[in-house]
């Protein structure tokens, strides 16, 4: 089970992706949504070199997910924004 702080900066980061148009989610398909199955990657993993290189992984492999316009460095930036 991923913890509730995991889960809200995921949520914090995808809110960031969208708000910067960052990030294309399908249509119909809610933010929560998008956290929850990018969370339930998180689940086995043990340790993440490149944490950015992970997320975006992640968010391509998503269904719920169009397009990722960021950068692996874009992702960085915006981590260390919403979890100074």
């Amino acid at each position: 089970m991923t913890s509730p702080m995991v889960l809200n900066i995921l949520r914090s980061v995808l809110d960031e992706l969208d708000r910067r148009e960052l990030i294309d989610v399908v249509p119909g398909i809610s933010l929560d949504a998008l956290v929850q199955d990018v969370a339930s990657r998180l689940q086995g993993q043990r340790a993440f070199a490149q944490f950015s290189t992970w997320l975006s992984g992640a968010l391509l492999m998503s269904p719920h997910v169009e397009e990722l316009y960021a950068t692996d460095q874009e992702l960085v930036d915006i981590l260390r924004e919403v979890n100074p």
